[in-house]
């Protein structure tokens, strides 16, 4: 069928960071307490995600993107298309 599941994730420990490098980014500012909910949020919303594409028979890909090396990133999704095209 060639249906897949790229499942792009952050390690628990790296989500606050990387919520700071995109506000600075935004050139948005929020207090830490904000940022430590939306973390917990993502967290959350994370697990969910992991656990509803475990629950399919869908091949999935899970990708660690703490590095943020977008271009691997991309290869690795582009070679898991090309696997599931067989």
């Amino acid at each position: 069928m060639g249906l897949g599941c790229a499942l792009l994730t952050i390690s628990e420990n790296q989500i606050e960071k990387r919520l700071c490098i995109g506000d600075r980014q935004m050139k948005v500012q929020r207090p830490a307490e904000e940022v430590q909910v939306q973390a917990a949020l993502l967290i959350e919303e994370q697990e969910r995600l992991l656990l509803a594409a475990r629950q399919t028979d869908i091949p999935i890909i899970r990708l660690n993107t703490d590095d943020m090396d977008w271009a691997a990133a991309a290869d690795r999704i582009l070679r898991f298309t090309e696997e599931l095209m067989g």
